[in-house]
């Protein structure tokens, strides 16, 4: 199989559904995966990882001034972590995190 060429976030109008995509997926050791085809590809299958909004933002101080020049861009994760996870990954790796927010 060729590797993957990207993602897309998929935004639905209400979170009900939500539930109705996760119930039409299968799943493997927790992961859901949804088969899709297009004129361009027949039955690919693509992993579906439901994002809670909430996940996106983690402060450590709720009052810490955010400042430009302290802050780096991180590319290229995995859709499984949160901004919680990440910020306390970067914080055991290199201390003095304060802010971590996952653009979605």
């Amino acid at each position: 199989p060729s590797p993957p060429k990207g993602y897309v976030y998929i935004v639905f109008d209400h979170e009900r559904y939500v539930p109705s995509l996760l119930s039409q997926c299968s799943q493997s050791n927790g992961a859901y995966y949804f088969k899709i085809s297009s004129r361009r590809m027949r039955s690919k299958e693509v992993q579906i990882i439901p994002w809670v909004l909430d996940d996106s933002n983690f402060m450590k101080n709720p009052k810490q001034k955010l400042e430009p020049q302290k802050t780096v861009f991180v590319g290229a994760l995995h859709g499984m972590l949160n901004a919680e996870i990440l910020g306390k990954i970067f914080n055991d790796l290199f201390g003095g995190v304060v802010y971590a927010g996952i653009d979605t």
